[in-house]
């Protein structure tokens, strides 16, 4: 959903910038046409591609193929940088990464684990108290965690640590491999006017 959601928003990019239509239109012109033909089923791509092709004044095959066929990345940060809106890659937040939302007013309590994240894979339950964690082969016993953020102050460049876990007043200790380096986007606009032509045009 997320994907097309995007592919989505790369086509009425699109639409604006060559200036024959945008994707309401298009939508509005799908609707019409399977209605007309009087179909009970769902609108095929076809019917898309068709709209497409009458209100955009060109074929958008190519697209369909890339956009929507292919894992290839979308143009996003090009069609939004035409329509005044800059993209900024931003380090992803420690729990964001890790697959957790957490607070943190005394310590650290897990929250929410969110499938197929690290924290997941570790072992990680909601309501969890992340007390601490030690570090594989070190002669240290462990490291007090007030906070997220002191496990990347404690790890340095270790791949794997062991998470100090209070489960229903049990201690537990989590084998804990920290995921590669993510970033998040942030989204600056760069041209007023474009942006409002954009959204309200």
């Amino acid at each position: 959903y997320t994907k097309g959601a995007l592919v989505a928003l790369c086509f009425d990019l699109t639409l604006r910038c060559e200036g024959h239509t945008t994707l309401d239109d298009v939508m509005r012109g799908v609707w019409a046409r399977c209605h007309e033909q009087g179909r009970s089923g769902p609108m095929r791509e076809a019917d898309f591609a068709a709209v497409l092709e009458a209100l955009g004044q060109r074929s958008f095959a190519t697209e369909l193929a890339q956009w929507v066929h292919s894992t290839a990345e979308l143009p996003l940060q090009r069609l939004l940088a035409a329509h005044g809106v800059a993209v900024h890659d931003d380090p992803a937040q420690l729990a964001q990464a890790l697959g957790l939302r957490v607070a943190e007013t005394h310590g650290v309590v897990i929250k929410t684990v969110l499938r197929a994240g690290a924290a997941e894979q570790a072992g990680f339950a909601p309501g969890d108290e992340w007390l601490g964690v030690a570090l594989p082969k070190s002669t240290t016993p462990g490291w007090r965690m007030t906070r997220l953020d002191d496990l990347t102050a404690t790890l340095g460049t270790a791949k794997k640590v062991t998470a100090l876990v209070s489960r229903d007043k049990r201690m537990m200790q989590l084998n804990l491999s920290m995921p590669p380096l993510e970033t998040t986007w942030r989204l600056a606009v760069t041209d007023s006017a474009s942006v409002e032509r954009w959204l309200n045009g």
